[in-house]
């Protein structure tokens, strides 16, 4: 952690008119007029004149201005939404293979009450969209930033959702999601959750992930994959029967060092050269992938 970080302000804007769960085009067009008025071609009309001595020792008109995501989260000043919007833009806008990101919407969030104000603090959550290379929109995602009870830093994977069939098998989640991760690492990020289901029943476990271990979390997970594993068993051979009621009793053992891990569970093969993905598609899971 920085120790000059709680030096850090934001100030100088008033938080930008708008009613939450506006929609799609709301979000993108907040994101379009962020990036003209930080460029100075435009006045959005509903946004005051960017201070721009907002930041100790830094000028919002300097392109080289980065704050680190453990100073945006210490920040003086947590209601400053447009300076969130246009600092997490800097360092998020960019390619990441064939696939670029644009920030679309940020804002900071209040502590949670009762046992989640001890698990997590007050962080701010960010939106974006992805498109392809020819500029054409792909897919969406939203993830949260705070800092747990031990001030370590967690990003939070609250949403990617790809827009076409023909999109999810394009591995655009994978090419974005190890982008981010490099620039989690930059910034300090202990560690990355997210509650996996459908899809991303297989594609978290083949990312990497490991279950939540959680008293809150890693119940709800291994009785999720044991109803999932009555499902495929209900139609599978006997031979894969056998292999999957093997998982089951090994998910009943959490503390057994045989307990499976997602991507083992994804990479099952039986009778069904598939039956992993079988299995972990449709699953819901707690996940984590520890990045320091």
């Amino acid at each position: 952690m920085s120790t000059g970080a709680a030096e850090f302000v934001l100030r100088g804007l008033d938080e930008e008119t708008g009613a939450d769960g506006a929609g799609e085009h709301a979000i993108r067009r907040t994101g379009d007029e962020l990036r003209a008025a930080e460029s100075g071609n435009g006045d959005t009309g509903t946004e005051k004149q960017v201070d721009r001595e907002d930041v100790t020792g830094w000028r919002t008109d300097d392109p080289m201005a980065r704050p680190t995501m453990d100073e945006l989260l210490r920040a003086e000043d947590p209601d400053n939404r447009q300076l969130l919007n246009l600092y997490l833009s800097r360092m998020f806008d960019q390619e990441f293979g064939e696939y670029r990101l644009r920030i679309t919407d940020a804002r900071y969030v209040s502590d949670g009450g009762g046992d989640l104000r001890r698990m997590q603090r007050s962080g701010f959550t960010f939106s974006g969209v992805i498109s392809d290379d020819r500029g054409i929109p792909v897919a969406d995602l939203r993830r949260k930033v705070f800092t747990d009870a031990d001030d370590r830093i967690v990003v939070r994977n609250e949403l990617i959702v790809v827009g076409s069939e023909q999109d999810r098998h394009q591995g655009i989640s994978s090419v974005v999601n190890a982008g981010l991760e490099d620039i989690y690492r930059r910034n300090n990020v202990h560690r990355m959750e997210v509650r996996a289901m459908k899809d991303g029943g297989y594609v978290w476990a083949r990312a990497g992930y490991d279950f939540d271990r959680h008293p809150s979390r890693l119940p709800s997970s291994i009785s999720s994959l044991q109803h999932r594993i009555d499902t495929v068993s209900a139609t599978a051979t006997t031979g894969d029967k056998e292999i999957l009621a093997r998982i089951r009793e090994r998910l009943g053992r959490p503390d057994d060092v045989d307990f499976p891990s997602p991507s083992e569970l994804a990479a099952l093969v039986g009778d069904d050269p598939g039956l992993g993905k079988t299995l972990m598609t449709g699953s819901t899971w707690h996940g984590v992938k520890l990045l320091g």
